[in-house]
């Protein structure tokens, strides 16, 4: 089954969002949890109206909700991350004064997504140390035709390093066919596929949702635009 992930910062409506596309509505307080998401498909129900079978499984896909605690601005654990294929960032873009913001008083949606990528650097960056200090004692004993393929793996290891700490979108990198086996392994959180969810309401001022936009859209393409909370409220409807 396939995984996905929702992120954000504290009281940016990851929660509502888990609750909509899941069917959830009562969630429990606990650090990390999980649902599924039903995908509808159209052809598979034409065939199942066809055919009439006993019955007709849609795909899911696993979905998982990291709580924040206290004034923690994010919560993910990198674990659960690498399993997945897709994160889907929960980004504020909605005023309100009784909720907490972790970023002051002005909402700020771009510095909220390069907050979390860099909080992602950094656990990717734990990846590729761990990696290179393995390559490292393993080239002690390694054969000379082995250590050519470790010294390949070695400088890429510090080029994805370097650009990850000058805050460069490694998902933009050329890698060559041997560059890419390495990479397949490492299963680096920063090159998983990316969903933005803008999270609006009546508030939010025109101006607001469209720099966030003209900022994102520099480097992301997969932007979703909506008011959680009256989604929420139109799903429970009869």
């Amino acid at each position: 089954m396939s995984r996905a992930a929702i992120l954000g910062a504290k009281n940016s409506g990851k929660t509502t969002i888990f609750k909509i596309i899941t069917g959830i509505r009562e969630v429990k307080a606990d650090a990390q949890v999980l649902g599924e998401m039903k995908i509808s498909d159209r052809r598979l129900a034409k065939l199942s109206d066809m055919h009439n079978p006993k019955k007709t499984t849609y795909a899911t896909i696993a979905v998982s909700d990291f709580r924040n605690d206290g004034n923690q601005a994010f919560a993910f654990t990198p674990q659960e991350l690498v399993k997945c294929e897709l994160l889907v960032f929960v980004l504020r873009l909605f005023e309100d004064q009784s909720i907490y913001y972790p970023f002051g008083d002005k909402i700020d949606p771009a510095r909220e997504y390069q907050e979390l990528l860099s909080e992602i650097s950094f656990k990717d960056l734990e990846i590729l140390d761990k990696r290179c200090e393995k390559i490292k004692l393993s080239m002690k004993c390694a054969k000379k035709n082995e250590r050519e393929v470790m010294d390949a793996e070695t400088a890429l290891c510090e080029r994805l390093k370097k650009q990850l700490e000058e805050g460069v979108d490694i998902r933009k990198t050329e890698f060559t066919e041997q560059e890419q086996g390495f990479i397949y392994y490492y299963n680096l959180i920063s090159l998983k596929k990316r969903l933005l969810v803008l999270n609006k309401n009546d508030a939010t001022p025109a101006g607001l949702e469209n720099q966030t936009l003209e900022m994102l859209r520099k480097g992301e393409t997969n932007i979703l635009v909506f008011d959680g909370k009256l989604e929420l409220e139109m799903s429970e409807l009869p």
